[in-house]
C-alpha cells in the first residue's frame, strides 16, 4: 500500500483489497470501469468484486452524500486500470472523505492475481 502523490489516497493491491473486504465492516465499493470484464475473469473474480457497485465516476461523491456515508469509513475505487479511479479519489479527497483507496492496476491487476496457474 503506498500513498498516492501528496493526498490522502492510497493506491492498494489485490492483497490489501482482500484484506478490506474481509476485515473492515462498513466501507464503500464502486467499479468506475466502463467495460464488463471478460466472463472467465468474472468468474475467478466475482466473490471479491460481489459487494462492488457499478456507477459512473461523477455519481460517487452523490452516492456516498445519498447512502450517508460518513467521511471516514473506507471508499475502495477499482476501473480497468486505476487511472479514473485516481482521479476521483482525487476529488472525493478534497471533500474531505479520509480513507480513500485506489486498486492498483484495475481490473486488469485483480484478473493477474487471481488467475489459475496453468
Amino acid at each position: 500500500m503506498k500513498l498516492f502523490g501528496r493526498s490522502e489516497v492510497w493506491e492498494i493491491g489485490p492483497f490489501q483489497l482482500e484484506n478490506i473486504l474481509t476485515n473492515i465492516p462498513v466501507f464503500w465499493f464502486f467499479d468506475l470501469s466502463k467495460s464488463p470484464l471478460g466472463e472467465g475473469v468474472l468468474e475467478m473474480m466475482g466473490e471479491v468484486l460481489s459487494p462492488c457497485v457499478k456507477i459512473r465516476p461523477e455519481g460517487v461523491l452523490e452516492e456516498l452524500k445519498r447512502k450517508g456515508a460518513s467521511l471516514e469509513q473506507p471508499v475502495v475505487l477499482i476501473c480497468e486500470d486505476g487511472k479514473r479511479s485516481r482521479k476521483v479519489a482525487l476529488r472525493l479527497t478534497k471533500s474531505k472523505y479520509l480513507n480513500v483507496y485506489v486498486v492498483a492496476g484495475g481490473k486488469q491487476a485483480l484478473a493477474e492475481y487471481f488467475k489459475a496457474p496453468e
